[in-house]
């Protein structure tokens, strides 16, 4: 595993044809830092401040309804390549995809964007390396509590569901080439974020664990259809899932080996097992099947997992969005002039009413930090236009999606 942790950082593009990014504070620290450095924020660190992770949305829980969800997991190797994330949302869109977690996505930083009505957010580092990522069809989004990036490697999202929420742990595992003390400190990781589970709510961990179970059911862990032998990282992972009552959901399902296997060498001489779906034992019934897409084709050596999910979403009212100004007009001196004034009157008619009495310095301050920002707020609004959401126009061509789909049919 990277030892370098995340860096709390704007930007502005992520990745390929990429729009409507959002940034997350990734860091429960780099949140305080910034809330420290500004004085003004600081004095409200208490009644504002919402955990690293949440989307700030009002958590009204309105009318469910019933479904089976589609939920997988994919490695595909790299999302850092010009077209690769229009190649997945094609494929998401040729297997039904309601949520698909993704490993090595290998963009920078951590953050959220929409694009062709699907929401991904997603957690990297600083070197274009490893990479988890959760892309979910915009009604998913709409049941989202919240979501956490612990690291390159570990993310989470909660989902408001009937009658338990839904807890998605999507991974991306060491390889066999890293020391079996990253190993560790990986399932330490998400050991700690699985503590913040309530113990009555749906777990599914999913991803790229490097690790072979192999043939052979074990308990209430491991089902009778696996694939090959089990390795050390295979016994680890048991011994994760046996601490915390997980089922390995893709050993429970029989299929013919092809619908089994997640990733072939170099020249298809060998087959192994490495990703996994797994679910808390309470809940392990509401699976239906679970299976690969051998077929699905994003220039990867692994095949997408698959598994069908019955249960039931509810919808969470999230808080309008906050209208945007176009600051940039105040460069042109008559727009900054005339907003000049509105401040200016706002602040003459502030002065001319009389201070309120007996008020203790904390609300004093307090009050006229209220006044003064609601002052500047409302002669921008007197002023400035609202910023026009100029979309970035797609490069990716109905020719390119059609060279994507040849080649699809070559691989088969």
């Amino acid at each position: 595993m990277d030892k370098k942790e995340n860096q709390y950082a704007y930007v502005t593009t992520v990745g390929p044809s990429a729009t409507h990014v959002t940034v997350n504070m990734n860091r429960e620290e780099d949140t305080k830092t910034v809330i420290k450095s500004i004085p003004a924020l600081a004095a409200y660190e208490d009644s504002n401040s919402k955990p690293s992770g949440r989307l700030k949305s009002d958590f009204n829980r309105l009318k469910t309804r019933n479904r089976i969800l589609r939920i997988a997991t994919w490695n595909v190797r790299t999302l850092y390549q010009p077209g690769k994330f229009d190649n997945l949302l094609q494929e998401m869109k040729n297997m039904n995809i309601d949520i698909m977690g993704i490993s090595e996505v290998r963009w920078n930083d951590t953050g959220q964007f929409e694009k062709n009505n699907c929401t991904m957010v997603y957690s990297g580092n600083d070197s274009h390396t490893n990479g988890v990522g959760i892309i979910m069809k915009k009604e998913i989004y709409k049941s989202m509590i919240g979501w956490w990036p612990i690291n390159d490697r570990i993310m989470m999202i909660k989902l408001a569901a009937q009658p338990f929420n839904v807890n998605i742990l999507q991974l991306y595992a060491p390889t066999s080439t890293h020391e079996d003390e990253e190993i560790e400190e990986f399932y330490d990781k998400i050991q700690h974020a699985l503590q913040n589970v309530k113990s009555d709510e749906i777990i599914i961990v999913m991803g790229d664990l490097n690790a072979k179970i192999g043939k052979g059911r074990q308990g209430e862990v491991v089902g009778r259809f696996g694939l090959g032998e089990r390795n050390e990282r295979g016994d680890r992972l048991i011994q994760f899932c046996t601490q915390n009552n997980l089922c390995i959901m893709n050993t429970f399902f029989e299929h013919p080996k092809r619908r089994l296997y997640t990733w072939k060498s170099p020249g298809d001489t060998v087959r192994n097992q490495i990703d996994f779906i797994m679910i808390n034992n309470r809940f392990k019934n509401s699976f239906k099947d679970i299976k690969t897409y051998p077929g699905a084709d994003i220039d990867s050596d692994h095949n997408p997992v698959v598994s069908k999910i019955e249960t039931k979403l509810k919808k969470i009212k999230r808080s309008s969005k906050t209208e945007k100004l176009d600051v940039s007009k105040l460069k042109d001196s008559k727009t900054k002039h005339m907003y000049a004034i509105e401040v200016n009157n706002k602040f003459e008619s502030l002065n001319s009413t009389d201070p309120v009495k007996e008020m203790d310095a904390s609300t004093m301050i307090e009050r006229k930090w209220n006044t003064f920002k609601d002052c500047l707020g409302e002669a921008a609004k007197e002023t400035l236009p609202k910023q026009q959401n100029n979309r970035k126009k797609q490069w990716i061509t109905a020719e390119i999606l059609k060279l994507m789909e040849q080649r699809k049919t070559q691989k088969g």
